[in-house]
């Protein structure tokens, strides 16, 4: 069973670090304690502490804060991060659920699922599974190899699909470009009133579905 770990901040940086090693150190600005399901807690001493945690690899990882940047790195399993204000940075992980309502999100690689949804900040996923996006305003830059699914209101939209499952954008103002790897040939269904660019075959290949109010769509395959 992999270790669990969950921390509840205020404010200051939370960092927590995966590395080979069996035992979980919160250093001197945090206290544990290990709850009945094995679970391990972990508070600052202070509110305003910054946090630095080391985990063993493949960790599942719980994060609560109100206001203050988190940085998860290293490799670690199914990661949830909750916070009102403050940047979330990932480095790999099996899935993640991140929740912000100001401040930038960045994803290096997820192999599974990896759902982001915030108010207002950039949102960038790098490598990943399957894709989840919830946004108010801010630009999307999304690279999955299976399903995409984005909605958001304002914003430049980026996605770079693998094809190996359905692309689906819905944004109110801002552009959405969608780009398939090369002979790909999918099935496209458009709604908006803004200028669209096709480079790509018609076929069955995969499912696009993409709807602006305004701003211009590009879908190409090359």
């Amino acid at each position: 069973m992999s270790t669990r770990v969950r921390l509840h901040a205020v404010s200051g940086k939370v960092v927590v670090e995966a590395e080979d090693r069996e035992d979980v150190d919160v250093g001197p600005e945090a206290s544990r304690e290990v709850i009945d399901d094995g679970t391990i807690e972990v508070r600052p001493r202070k509110a305003s502490s910054s946090v630095r945690v080391t985990v063993p690899l493949g960790s599942d990882v719980m994060i609560g804060t109100v206001s203050g940047n988190v940085e998860l790195v290293g490799k670690l399993g199914a990661v949830r991060v909750t916070s009102s204000s403050g940047s979330i940075e990932v480095e790999r992980v099996d899935s993640a659920d991140l929740r912000t309502v100001s401040g930038a999100v960045s994803v290096e690689r997820c192999t599974g699922m990896c759902r982001v949804s915030n108010k207002s900040g950039k949102v960038v996923v790098t490598e990943a599974g399957d894709v989840e996006i919830s946004s108010v305003s801010g630009s999307v830059h999304i690279e999955a190899r299976s399903v995409v699914d984005v909605r958001t209101v304002s914003g430049k939209v980026d996605v770079q699909s693998g094809a190996g499952g359905p692309v689906r954008v819905r944004t109110v103002s801002g552009s959405i470009e969608v780009a398939l790897p090369s002979g790909v040939r999918p099935n496209v269904r458009l709604g908006g009133l803004g200028k669209v660019r096709r480079h790509y075959e018609d076929g069955d290949d995969v499912q696009v579905d993409v709807r602006t109010v305004s701003g211009k769509i590009e879908i190409a395959a090359r």
